[in-house]
Formats: structure tokens, sequence, C-alpha cells
């Protein structure tokens, strides 16, 4: 595994004993790889200080943390006001560039096991650039990419840069946190405590205990009409294809609820709300209704279920925020509708969910969000709900000079709106790079309460939707990337308008969130369900090719990284780097 792809997974153990009595909890975490330094690692410290504070008193959660990387300014924000002994944790650290970290002594650090050569030592890991302008580590040598161990070899010597052990670019050392030993102030017998088994993303035993699904049969058999690029079935095709599979079972399934017009209230206008019912209920709307509201046009036709169906997907977002209150995982597939505005419909949008989900989230105890949007266009509503919040980062990857032709790389918002518009053709290895250079380092540094990503699936070639080139293989990858950085993780759904593709990476959306290994050939069960889907065209129907049928893997389709690509994507780091 290449130390530029890490995955950090974390869990703390609270002893129901008093602190002056007994050892401190056992803190241990598995290192499985490097990704953006030791963002991850501070970013699941926060979380998990901000838990240990419920049940430990400052002094002694403040001495579980004090080895580990800690943005001050994070803390201050954490604690300012609730108790003012942070000010003595700032006069006690000690910054290296832009991070800071507490001064640690050997009782307090981490024991690290080289798979290499079988050497344990006592040490705190760092990222190399960090290193540069501080003299206790004048010197360092090698790669920028290397983390490398901080050695302390006893309480009262410096600590210095051990260049034997370390987490090697190239993967020939891997490192395994063994475990953290915390001892009672006066010093009692030294004990070892047994590394913890593999554990889940969430560290709050309140949290959902696997990925859950939304969705609803009102999906169907509802079309926004004949000839509308939405008259094709997704969501119903994703959960048949799902059961068929044996992915769906019923304890994860939530049919979703219909959110009432009072709970749509935190971003639509009741004026819009009640055009849009009233709408549904006449099927027709008047020319002034249509102007103002754009309801009955050819984007945003009158259909059936035009307010049920979308205040479904809706309530799913809304009830996602809720069940999220304590960690865990969501999928909504029928949400991702991005380019709703708070008083007209807009890009086949009657309602804005990812607006409502974020909303949702922070009454619901996540501050910091990040929002990321994969979708071939750019989320014009969420980003005009958000473009002044600090609190909330996005993201988005789409087409250059595609609908609605918002987004430019310039659009900074207050400095968290992160544009990206990629040309026509993106490759698999193009949004590789967007990953690993923007994407990922973005969404650690920020250490986001929770992460809301829409997984649209109009950028894979078969979309007739969009010029991107995408196999389903670049959005999974994404989304198990996200996975392990935040406790919050809510994925929606978006565009997508070929049955087939979209159906096929929508499900493998559902098993990567639940770490089911994809088939190379679908079973008979699962092919029956894609050979049933029908697509009619305005002049003719749409066949699907093999493979749609039989697999659900697309092959990958890579490519070179065109200059034009790497070069937006170097412009959004720099801005990156000095934002966080």
């Amino acid at each position: 595994m290449k130390a530029d792809h890490v995955v950090l997974r974390a869990v703390v153990h609270i002893k129901a004993k008093p602190f002056r009595r007994a050892c401190k909890p056992c803190l241990a975490l598995d290192f499985l790889g490097v990704k953006a330094g030791d963002d991850l690692f501070q970013c699941r410290f926060e979380q998990l200080f901000r838990g240990l504070l419920k049940t430990e008193p400052f002094a002694a959660a403040l001495m579980l943390f004090r080895p580990f990387a800690v943005h001050m300014g994070d803390v201050q924000r954490i604690y300012h006001g609730e108790n003012r002994r942070i000010f003595d944790l700032a006069r006690r650290a000690v910054t290296v560039n832009a991070q800071t970290y507490i001064k640690g002594f050997a009782c307090d650090t981490s024991l690290f096991k080289c798979f290499g050569c079988g050497r344990i030592c006592r040490g705190l890991l760092v990222h190399r650039p960090t290193l540069g302008n501080d003299p206790a580590f004048a010197g360092a040598a090698g790669d920028e990419t290397n983390l490398n161990l901080i050695v302390f070899d006893a309480p009262a010597q410096r600590s210095k840069l051990c260049t034997h052990i370390c987490f090697a670019a190239t993967a020939q050392f891997q490192w395994k946190l063994l475990c953290d030993r915390f001892r009672h102030v006066r010093g009692p017998k030294k004990r070892y405590i047994k590394p913890m088994a593999d554990v889940t993303q969430t560290t709050d035993r309140r949290a959902t205990p696997k990925p859950r699904f939304i969705g609803s049969e009102i999906y169907r058999n509802s079309s926004y009409g004949a000839w509308h690029p939405l008259r094709v079935p997704r969501v119903s095709t994703v959960m048949d294809l799902s059961r068929a599979l044996g992915w769906l079972p019923p304890a994860q399934f939530i049919t979703s609820p219909r959110a009432k017009v009072a709970a749509l209230t935190g971003y639509h206008t009741p004026r819009y709300l009640a055009a849009l019912l009233a709408a549904e209920t006449a099927q027709s709307v008047s020319a002034d209704i249509r102007d103002r509201h754009a309801l009955g046009t050819v984007s945003n036709p009158v259909f059936k279920e035009m307010f049920r169906r979308p205040a479904t997907s809706a309530g799913a977002s809304l009830l996602a925020g809720e069940l999220l209150k304590h960690g865990g995982v969501i999928y909504a597939p029928a949400g991702g509708t991005h380019h709703g505005m708070p008083d007209r419909a807009n890009g086949f949008c009657y309602l804005n969910d990812p607006v409502l989900a974020i909303q949702s989230l922070r009454r619901n105890g996540a501050q910091k969000i990040a929002y990321i949007d994969i979708d071939a266009h750019h989320p014009d509503g969420v980003e005009h709900a958000f473009a002044s919040d600090p609190d909330t980062l996005q993201i988005s990857v789409h087409e250059e000079n595609r609908w609605p032709r918002t987004g430019a790389l310039t659009d900074v918002g207050v400095g968290q709106v992160f544009n990206l518009p990629v040309p026509a053709g993106l490759n698999d290895d193009e949004m590789a790079l967007i990953r690993d250079r923007i994407i990922l380092p973005l969404v650690a540094g920020f250490r986001p309460d929770a992460i809301v990503l829409q997984c649209g699936a109009d950028a894979v070639t078969e979309d007739p939707q969009s010029r991107l080139t995408l196999s389903n293989n670049a959005h999974w990858a994404i989304v198990a990337a996200l996975h392990p950085i935040a406790l919050r993780y809510l994925v929606l759904g978006g565009g997508g308008y070929n049955p087939w593709s979209v159906g096929r990476l929508w499900t493998g959306v559902w098993a990567t969130l639940n770490g089911f290994e994809i088939p190379g050939r679908l079973p008979p069960a699962a092919q029956s369900v894609l050979r049933a889907l029908e697509w009619e065209g305005p002049t003719r129907r749409h066949f699907p090719q093999d493979h749609w049928i039989t697999e659900l893997r697309d092959t990958p389709r890579g490519g070179a990284i065109r200059e034009q690509v790497r070069g937006r994507v170097d412009a959004l780091a720099a801005r990156r780097q000095a934002w966080l």
C-alpha cells in the first residue's frame, strides 16, 4: 500500500472507574496507510476528545491527548467559553510550521512496531513537512511524503527523529500502533493493554450499527413524463438489484417519510411550497406561477407526484440528519437534488434536499460539514445556500460549459468553496488525481463533523447528459476514501439518466459502504432485474450492452492526465494550502 493512501480507524473505550483509582482508557488505533499527512489522525482525535470530555475531567482528557497533534485553533473553538484552562494548554504548546504539538513524555506516548524489522519503540507520528523549521528536528532527511516517528528515549531526554524507523513512501515498512498506556499520577505498576480488534468508523454506541438505506416505493412508477430525462427507473432499480444480491436485508432498510410543508421552510419559501402543492393538486399552473416559480416548464414539468416525490426525498435527507446524530452511515439514493432554489424549481429539482440535509445535520450536533459533489452538473442551489457559511466546506467537480454554467474556478465563497470545472473526456486517472490532491486533503484538513457526498451518476461514459468518460470505479473509490474521515456520513444520489449505468453505479455505492465484494459476474436474479429495464428515447428505443446486464463493475477507463486538468488541480491545491 502506498504511503499516500491511508485509512485511519479509531475507537475510544472509557472505563467506568474514577480517574484517580484506575489506569486510564485504552485508545487503540490501526494505521492501514497514510493520506494527507496526519490530517486524518488529527480529525479523529478531535472527535474523540469531544466525546471524552463528556465523561472525564478536563485535566484527565488533556493528559490522554498530550502527545498527539492538535490544531490550537480547533481546540480553542471546541473549548473556548467552556474551560479557561485551554490557555494553559496553549502556553505549553510548541508550534511547528502551521501545526501545534503538545509536549509529552515517554509515559504518555504510543508503542509502534515496524512490520519490516520487528523493532518496537515508543513515539509520536509526525508528517515530514512539519519538521523543517523546528530546530529540534533540524537536518531531517527523506522524501516529503514520509511519515516519521519522533522517538522519546526517556522522559528527561530531548525528542529526536528516528531515521531507521519510518513510514517510507515505498511502503517497505508498515507501522501499526500497538497500544497507548496511560498511568495513574502516582505511577502504578506498568501494564500493557491488548490492542483492540478492527473497529468500525464510529465511536458512539448510539450510532447506527450498520449503514442504513432510505428508500420508497413512490419512485417505482413515478415519471416526469414520457420524454423527460427522468422518465427512467432509478431508485427502484437500486433497491431491487441490492435485494437480488442479498445486500439489503429488512434491518438496514428504512421507508422514507414524506416531509411536511412546515419542515421544508428551512430553505424554501412558504409561497413557493404552496404553489408546488397546488400545482400537484390541480395538475396545471398559471402563466404567472410558471414565470415566478419555474413550475410547468420543460425541465420542471407538472406530473402526478410533483410534490409528493421530491417531498419524499427531502424527508429522507431530513431523517438522515436525525439518524446520524450520534454517528453512522446513511445512504439515500433518491436525494441529491442540488439545483433547487428557495423560491423556484430548477434543473429537474423541485426541492433542494442536500441543503435540508445539511441543516438537519447541524440541528443534530454537526457544526462543521463538508459537502462534496461529483455530479456532472454544478450544485448551484447548494452553493447559493452556503456560499457565505465558513462552516460548510463545498467541493464540486463538474463539467465545464455544462448547464447551469456556474461554479467557476474563481468562485470561492468566503474561502471555503472549491469549484473544479473539468473538460469533456475526464477519465478515471484524472479523477484519481482530483481525489488525492483536492478532495481528500481538503476534507481531512477541514476536520468535519459530518460529510455529505452527492454521488450523481451522470459523469460516466454511458450517460446522455454529459461528455465525461468515467467508469463507476471512480465514484466507488471516492465513496470508500471519504468513509473513515467523519463520524457522520451521508451519501446521496443525484443525476443519472441511463437506467442501466445509474442502477449499477448506485448499487455499487451501497456495496462499498457495507464492504461487500463486487462479484465478477452477476447472479441470474440480479441479471433479471437489469434485463427487465426499458429505455424509450424520443426517436428510438435504447438497448443495453451485454456487460450492462452481466456485470456490476465497469472496465476502468484510465488515460493521460491532461495539462488543463493538472493546472486547475494545482491552482486549487495552492488555495487549499493557504486556506487550511
